[in-house]
Formats: structure tokens, sequence, C-alpha cells
């Protein structure tokens, strides 16, 4: 519970949040605040702003969710 709380008050800093900085940058990020759990802070952004009804917010979070599991589902990422 504590990362969707943390991935909350990261997705509201307009630094990262709504487009204004790239996700190409933004795994970089995620990684060095959430570590392991930078995927599920992504995800979790994601859903919010997918159920809020901020398409493009979504989109944003989904690509930075994207880079973070190298396009690979959450089920599949450890397969080798």
């Amino acid at each position: 519970m504590a990362v969707f709380t943390q991935a909350s008050a990261w997705q509201s800093e307009s630094t990262f949040h709504g487009g204004r900085s790239s996700s190409r940058c933004c795994p970089a990020a995620a990684l060095d605040l959430y570590g392991p759990n930078a995927a599920t802070a992504a995800a979790h952004c994601a859903l919010t702003d997918r159920s809020d009804g901020r398409d493009r917010d979504y989109r944003f979070w989904s690509e930075v969710f994207s880079k973070l599991t190298d396009g690979k589902s959450l089920g599949t990422q450890f397969a080798s």
C-alpha cells in the first residue's frame, strides 16, 4: 500500500505529471524513487489516470510502465 501512496504523491508533482517531462527520463526517476516497485508505481499512476478520464496522462504513464517492463507483461518479464 505504501507504493501506491508514494506513486500518487509522485504523480501529482508537476515535474513528472501530465507529459510535461519526457517519458524517456521517467523510468530512471521511477527506479531511483521506487526501486523494484517502479513498474507497480507507474502502473498505479496509469490506472488512476485512466479511471479519472485523463487520457494524456494515462498514455504517458503507460509508456513509462512499458519502458520499465521492456514492453513485456508482468507475468512474462522474468521468463527467459
